[in-house]
């Protein structure tokens, strides 16, 4: 018997996938039929969700979840009415959903997530459901001209290391913790007496994801530049943590009023690179 549903899509208006809070989430549900099809009705929902998760399977040993949208819509169909008998060929059920401000931006890593979606569900009288869905992105812009300056003076060290500090909780807990160096500066010896600046040094930031996931308690994001100074000798190494603050929007000097302004990215790093690394022996 050749199959009647052809095509079941989910199509959002925006192609990029990428959202911020507070705007509309629009786009249409597409299907091709291709004989008369009785019809019970189309659902549609729309997901956000933090998950932490610390081990898989039977060996599962932390599991928490926070839910950010849970909207339901149908598109086509009543509760308590018959059947619709839908004609062969294309038809499209639109949607359109405005985002809650405040949301926390997507991101994937090693023991959770912050994930978006929508799902569509077809019910046929038959019993046969049809179901699909589509992920989407969500970008929390962190502005840093209206965020209180993290680094507003200047230090005297040498620089070694630059790390990235990522805390998973679970029911209030720490549940896992992942340390990464990100990027690593050096100088070379200072002699004792002398003064070594550093003016203007650069070092690189990778695309990661911003400080911290406004929104979401399950998971911490924070990032830290460490001056180390390593002595001639064999004393303790001495060691300077700062906290900085990874935005979206960067500062915008005095000078720069002229200029136009800096716009948000269109894209959002939610892989981190070393996701998918195997660790070194």
């Amino acid at each position: 018997m050749p199959r009647k549903l052809l095509k079941f899509l989910i199509v959002f208006d925006n192609t990029s996938l990428l959202y911020f809070p507070g705007q509309f989430l629009s786009g249409k549900v597409l299907m091709e039929l291709q004989d008369d099809t009785p019809v019970l009705g189309l659902h549609f929902h729309v997901v956000g969700e933090g998950v932490v998760r610390v081990g898989s399977g039977r060996h599962e040993r932390l599991y928490d979840k926070e839910n950010y949208i849970d909207f339901r819509m149908r598109l086509l169909g009543e509760p308590g009415h018959g059947t619709s008998i839908l004609s062969p060929g294309i038809h499209s059920f639109p949607f359109k959903l405005g985002l809650p401000m405040g949301l926390p931006s997507t991101f994937l890593g090693t023991h959770g997530w912050v994930q978006y979606y929508c799902k569509a569900a077809l019910r046929e009288p038959n019993g046969l459901t049809h179901k699909n869905q589509q992920v989407f992105i969500v970008m929390n812009p962190i502005d840093l001209n209206l965020e209180p300056p993290v680094l507003a003076q200047q230090f005297e060290c040498s620089v070694e290391h630059r790390l990235g500090t990522i805390q998973y909780s679970a029911h209030g807990k720490v549940a896992a913790k992942e340390v990464r160096e990100l990027a690593t500066l050096s100088r070379g010896k200072c002699r004792p007496g002398e003064t070594d600046w550093w003016r203007g040094e650069l070092l690189y930031v990778p695309p990661l994801p911003p400080t911290n996931l406004r929104g979401c308690h399950l998971i911490s994001v924070h990032y830290d530049v460490f001056f180390i100074i390593e002595p001639k000798s064999m004393e303790k190494e001495v060691k300077l943590q700062l906290p900085v603050l990874l935005g979206t929007y960067p500062f915008r000097d005095a000078a720069e009023d002229d200029h136009p302004p800096t716009h948000y990215p269109s894209t959002l790093p939610i892989f981190r690179p070393w996701l998918h690394d195997k660790p070194h022996h």
